[in-house]
């Protein structure tokens, strides 16, 4: 029987408890509050960073936002707490991400990768999550030189992906391929395209198949090798024949379509695409033309073919210097949004500066600035609104519109507080966009409001919606990785009128 003395006793050693309990609970944010006050940015990101793992140790951004922060013993921490399966290509990460790393501990961290790599034989796939890990390691060797490191792990990659074929929803070589169509072009190396076409015929699906040699069309092309490139036009078109589903028939042949553009060897011919059709006008001075097939298209709550077909007319403009369309184009936005508009005035001016004509160019960054009051008259504002105008600020500084970049930079801030609370993710991300440019201006105050304003939303995120833990250790990982920064900004302890914290509403 529980007396009374015991009760109190009881009663007291809880309170006791919670009151501990509520002061661990608070004291991460006081301490990064603190640190982050006192200007100890790099303390303050490692203490984010760790914050981030306890909420999902398997958020992918924590280990390499630690990696370019340089910590590389609690990267080291968040690798061997997350899934077996994500190992390998996490230590390359950071073997790509960590700024100073010894040439011992490299060799350490790319001997571990390979062994998790070749002892990946987990989940439903292992395989085909073999194949991708075994050769993003074979591409680093390849890029440093060490060719017969990198054929025999490649080697291994080819290997892995044939068992794969067998696993039932196994990519195949679609791991492989994509790597080397987006390694560095030091990494690719004629001998690797030499191995894949005998191996790729073994795949049965054909339009994994016919995915898998576009992608090595592309890589041919960036070797400037039409022999290389050969063998995989012809698996992609007799892998294209034989995909039953008209849609995704049409996926690959405008996929083909696009890489044999990218490598000069045809122009867009007639099609059944609107977007192909849409550009081979547009090439062909029927600059009117290509505008009416872009604006027959649909554009509703659900898709937006209109405004994608405009934004690849227009970016092929761009690319090719066809200033005549792209200003053709950004006179008539199409129903686009205004923060569209923001991007394609800057993009025109950017060009426009390329190729010397900076009045044009000033021209082009006002209208800009026009497409900038539309987002202000807007009654909701999102992050894509304030990602938008943060690049224009940034874009005139860069070109030096000083005045212009600064003023622009400031009209941020009012939208920033006018996105909802509801959108709790947009905010932080907003802040976190805006407070980089405001310290490099020397606004660093500011700058610092709004990342502490950034962590108090993100502290308090909500875990209980769904995804809700990953989401949060996300946006952690991203104002760590922020605020790791600033000390190589210089970030000054004089600096005065500090918002208090928390937020203001």
């Amino acid at each position: 029987m529980t007396t009374r003395s015991t009760y109190r006793l009881i009663l007291a050693t809880y309170c006791l408890a919670m009151a501990c309990c509520s002061a661990i609970a608070k004291e991460p944010i006081s301490d990064v509050d603190g640190l982050i006050a006192a200007d100890r940015w790099q303390e303050a990101a490692r203490l984010i960073f760790l914050e981030a793992r306890a909420t999902n140790k398997h958020e992918s951004a924590i280990v390499i936002g630690q990696a370019r922060a340089g910590f590389v013993d609690d990267a080291l921490d968040t690798i061997n707490a997350t899934h077996i399966a994500s190992r390998s290509w996490l230590l390359m990460s950071l073997v790509h991400e960590a700024p100073s790393l010894s040439t011992e501990k490299r060799d350490e961290l790319l001997r571990n990768a390979l062994d998790s790599a070749r002892g990946n034989a987990v989940g439903k796939w292992p395989n085909y999550l073999k194949s991708g890990d075994l050769a993003r390691i074979a591409l680093y060797y390849s890029g440093k030189g060490a060719t017969s490191d990198a054929e025999l792990i490649f080697s291994e990659a080819v290997t892995a992906a044939e068992k794969g074929l067998t696993e039932e929803g196994g990519g195949g070589f679609r791991q492989i391929t994509e790597l080397m169509r987006r390694a560095p072009a030091g990494e690719i190396k004629p001998w690797m395209l030499s191995v894949l076409p005998r191996s790729l015929n073994k795949t049965e699906d054909a339009r994994s198949r016919a995915f898998a040699c576009i992608d090595m069309v592309s890589v041919a092309a960036r070797l400037q090798s039409r022999d290389l490139m050969a063998p995989f036009l012809d698996c992609s078109n007799s892998a294209i024949a034989k995909i039953r589903v008209a849609g995704m028939r049409m996926s690959a042949v405008e996929a083909l379509a696009t890489a044999k553009d990218e490598a000069g060897i045809s122009n867009f011919a007639p099609s059944d695409s609107p977007f192909f059709e849409a550009i081979r006008e547009a090439r062909a001075g029927n600059t009117e033309k290509s505008y009416e097939i872009v604006s027959g298209l649909r554009q509703n709550l659900y898709v937006d073919h209109k405004g994608e077909a405009y934004e690849q007319v227009f970016s092929d403009a761009i690319r090719r210097g066809d200033l005549k369309t792209a200003v053709y184009l950004a006179e008539r936005p199409a129903g686009q949004l205004a923060y569209r508009e923001v991007s394609v005035w800057q993009r025109l001016a950017e060009k426009q500066i390329e190729t010397g004509d900076r009045e044009s160019a000033s021209d082009s960054y006002g209208k800009a600035s026009l497409a900038v009051g539309r987002i202000s008259s807007s009654a909701n504002i999102y992050f894509f609104d304030i990602q938008s105008v943060v690049r224009l600020a940034e874009s005139m500084l860069r070109h030096g519109m000083k005045e212009e970049g600064r003023r622009t930079l400031l009209l941020v801030q009012p939208l920033l507080e006018r996105i909802s609370e509801r959108r709790i993710d947009d905010r932080i991300k907003a802040s976190i966009a805006v407070a980089e440019p405001l310290s490099r201006l020397g606004m660093r105050s500011e700058a610092k409001r709004l990342i502490r304003q950034a962590y108090f939303y993100a502290h308090s995120y909500d875990t209980e919606r769904l995804h809700g833990d990953m989401e949060k250790a996300r946006l952690l990982a991203s104002i760590g990785q922020s605020i790791s920064l600033y000390s190589k900004l210089g970030s000054s302890k004089s600096q005065e009128g500090i918002t208090t914290f928390p937020p203001k509403k």
